[in-house]
């Protein structure tokens, strides 16, 4: 709501700045909340299957931007092409974290080198590997020339909090975020490094059947869809989350139908028999999940398409955290601009999921 705020306050009005400092203190909780889910497995995952080397190609560029010039970044040639299955952004977002991290430990510059690797794993390496089984894996390797750590670092740096840097300049959450996406996504991941040598993080992904879907680059701007002739179906239970979406889709020219829960939502579908483009629904709801609805709406109104929102996450979509490579999915809490791009890639089709 504070979005909605400052675009409508003009830049001179003298509660402006109290206004972005409140908008600007939730984003950052939220961001917190987020990585404290990856580290606890608890996170919505989107997993579909991916060329693990080509996910890293369209990092490649921000990386550039993000690292500064007084770093080589190298990415090595492509070793085998096997696909994996993991949700991608989550994956870009465990390259850069590794990246940044690596950036730190080099002050005075040096190289970060990124592999994948198609391996197979036997018994011996296994049995040095704890929780890693013999099969088929794609590894992914970041290396750096940096610092390095020395056993008792080594021993904690996937711990929630523990950094090693001053105090303000880290929340000691990254490396703990990417092992909770990579353990999420069924992977392992070991670290190798000494004092002054650097160090090496191995991950490994087990291969999934069949070829890898193509993805969308890193940060790349869904083809807007306006409101237009649009129209959605806004099913939510909470008053104040309800007001707030409708006013966004209204004001972005979109036809909105609201209704405060399941029932009310298959009322309006069943006396309304005009075309609705999509329906927004939060997940969790008395007396039905939105996942049953959609599954109810499917069976008479196969064409609407439909964009999950939640807050909850452990258990909330399925056993495992995952939800159904063809549906959508928006973490709640979300800004205006997050909720209209969501809703962009839904009704373009640019974010389809697996196949």
């Amino acid at each position: 709501a504070g979005t909605l705020v400052l675009d409508e306050m003009p830049r001179e009005h003298a509660w402006r700045r109290d206004v972005e400092d409140v908008v600007a203190a939730g984003t950052r909780a939220a961001a917190l909340t987020a990585q404290l889910l990856a580290y606890s497995r608890k996170q919505v995952l989107l997993p579909r299957r991916i060329d693990v080397h080509a996910t890293l190609l369209e990092v490649h560029a921000m990386l550039r931007r993000l690292i500064g010039e007084q770093i080589t970044i190298d990415i090595g040639s492509r070793t085998g092409s096997w696909a994996v299955q993991a949700d991608p952004n989550q994956l870009e977002q465990v390259m850069l974290n590794l990246a940044l991290n690596a950036r730190d430990a080099m002050p005075h510059g040096g190289t970060i080198s990124f592999q994948t690797e198609q391996v197979v794993i036997d018994r011996t390496y296994s049995a040095s590997h704890v929780g890693l089984v013999p099969g088929e894996y794609v590894m992914l390797a970041v290396s750096d020339t940096g610092t390095g750590m020395d056993e008792t670092t080594r021993a904690q740096i996937f711990e929630p909090f523990f950094t090693t840097k001053a105090v303000g300049q880290g929340t000691g959450l990254g490396l703990a975020t990417v092992y909770g996406i990579i353990r999420q996504s069924g992977g392992h991941i070991f670290v190798y490094s000494e004092s002054g040598l650097g160090t090496t993080f191995h991950i490994y992904l087990p291969r999934a059947e069949g070829d890898a879907a193509p993805s969308d680059p890193l940060g790349a701007a869904p083809t807007l869809v306006g409101g237009g002739n649009s129209t959605i179906l806004l099913v939510e239970d909470a008053a104040d989350v309800r007001a707030f979406v409708a006013r966004v889709l209204t004001r972005s020219g979109y036809s909105v139908l609201v209704a405060d829960g399941p029932s009310a939502a298959l009322e309006l579908l069943a006396a309304d028999p005009g075309f609705v483009d999509l329906m927004l629904s939060d997940v969790i709801m008395p007396g039905m999940t939105g996942r049953e609805l959609a599954a109810i709406v499917a069976q008479s109104r196969p064409e609407i398409q439909v964009l999950f929102m939640s807050g909850y996450t452990d258990n909330a979509i399925d056993d495992q955290g995952e939800l159904d490579g063809r549906l959508h999915f928006l973490h709640k809490p979300f800004t205006p601009d997050q909720l209209l791009a969501e809703i962009s890639r839904t009704l373009s089709g640019n974010a389809a999921r697996g196949t």
